[in-house]
C-alpha cells in the first residue's frame, strides 16, 4: 500500500498532452503553480470531459486520468459519475486525499478589453472565483474551489 498523500484536481477538461499548451490555460497554470509552491506534493488530475479516451497519461510527470465524457447526459453521466466516484476512492485507499480542487467553467461573455487580466475573489468558503479577460474579445469566469483536509467519508474506505 502507497502512504503517499494525494491532492486530486477535479476538472471537465484538461490538455490532452504537454504539446498542447493552448487548451485549458487556467487549469495549466494551477498545476504548474500548486508543482513550483509544493514540490513534494502528490498530485493527480481528473479530466471529466475532454480529452476524448480513456488513458491515463502523464502531463509534465502529474498523473491525468481522462473519462471521455463528451459532454454527454442521461445515463451516461450517471455512468461517468461512478467511474468517477470509483477511482476517487481507489485514489483514497491507496494513500490517502490530502485536498480537492474542483474547477468549473461558469460564464462565457464578449468582451471588449484588449488585454489579459486575472481578477480573483476568495471568501471564507475556500472558494475563488476567476474572470480572466482574454485578448481575443471573451471573458472567462471559473470557479475552483479547495478543500485541504483529508476526505474521509464512509464511501470513501
Amino acid at each position: 500500500m502507497n502512504n503517499e498523500k494525494t491532492f486530486v484536481i477535479l476538472t471537465p477538461g484538461f490538455p490532452s498532452s504537454e504539446d498542447d499548451s493552448t487548451c485549458l490555460p487556467m487549469q495549466q497554470n494551477l498545476v504548474r503553480k500548486l508543482k513550483e509552491i509544493r514540490p513534494g506534493l502528490k498530485i493527480v488530475v481528473l479530466s471529466f470531459q475532454y480529452p476524448y479516451h480513456k488513458n491515463t497519461y502523464s502531463w509534465h510527470d502529474v498523473p491525468a486520468i481522462p473519462f471521455n465524457g463528451r459532454n454527454k447526459g442521461g445515463l451516461s453521466r450517471l455512468l461517468l459519475r461512478n467511474q468517477i466516484n470509483s477511482v476517487l476512492k481507489k485514489i483514497n485507499s491507496e494513500g490517502g486525499i490530502v485536498g480537492l480542487a474542483a474547477i468549473q467553467l461558469l460564464v462565457i461573455t464578449p468582451t471588449t478589453a484588449s488585454n489579459s487580466v486575472v481578477d480573483d475573489t476568495t471568501n471564507n468558503s475556500g472558494k475563488i472565483n476567476l474572470c480572466a479577460l482574454s485578448d481575443n474579445g471573451w471573458s472567462f469566469t471559473y470557479a475552483v474551489s479547495f478543500a485541504m483536509s483529508k476526505v474521509s467519508a464512509p464511501d470513501c474506505k
